[in-house]
């Protein structure tokens, strides 16, 4: 796509974005079928970022201006409706942390044999889902919000495979302090 087909895409993306955002200030229209575009532009917003740093530096200021517009709006619809039923508005980071605390929380469970592997399975799914959606909201790049996504994934596989293949570091530090108490 060359640079000017390339803002006129950022400038529909940033467009429709904007109607959405004001839909949902307004509180108009259906929420879930709003979070459903938004997640929609998000992805297509995110397939042109390779294309926004590789054009040329004469046009490549207005475009990254174009495409962190357009980011900031469904920034705020992902979280508005996706969020709508957390009692807090959070931000990603803590979302993240606070998913990696349950999939780490799941894992020692099953490794302290306080319950059945196999029971375990229906909650592994409801996190790992929560996970894909995080992994997919704008931010999700930060380093923080990757530590924390990764860890919780690790523990998510861990559970996932009757604690079987790789771990966590912390997993693995929380199994060696185990090893060393019942010594």
């Amino acid at each position: 796509m060359n640079p000017k087909e390339l803002e006129q895409e950022l400038t529909q993306l940033k467009s429709e974005a904007d109607r959405l955002a004001e839909e949902e200030l307004d509180e108009t229209g259906n929420r879930t079928e709003r979070y459903e575009a938004a997640r929609a532009l998000n992805d297509r917003l995110m397939s042109l970022r390779g294309q926004v740093d590789a054009a040329p530096a004469v046009e490549r200021a207005e475009l990254d201006e174009l495409w962190r517009a357009a980011e900031r709006n469904l920034i705020f619809l992902l979280f508005a409706a996706g969020q709508a039923e957390a009692a807090a508005p959070q931000d990603l980071g803590s979302l993240a942390r606070q998913l990696s605390t349950e999939a780490f929380e799941l894992a020692q469970t099953m490794v302290s044999g306080q319950v059945d592997p196999s029971k375990l399975q229906e909650k592994v799914l409801e996190l790992d889902k929560r996970l894909k959606e995080l992994a997919h909201l704008p931010g999700h790049e930060a380093p923080d919000v990757q530590k924390a996504l990764g860890e919780a994934d690790l523990d998510l596989t861990f559970v996932y495979a009757g604690g079987k293949g790789a771990m966590s570091l912390r997993m693995h530090r929380f199994m060696q302090e185990g090893t060393r108490t019942r010594r």
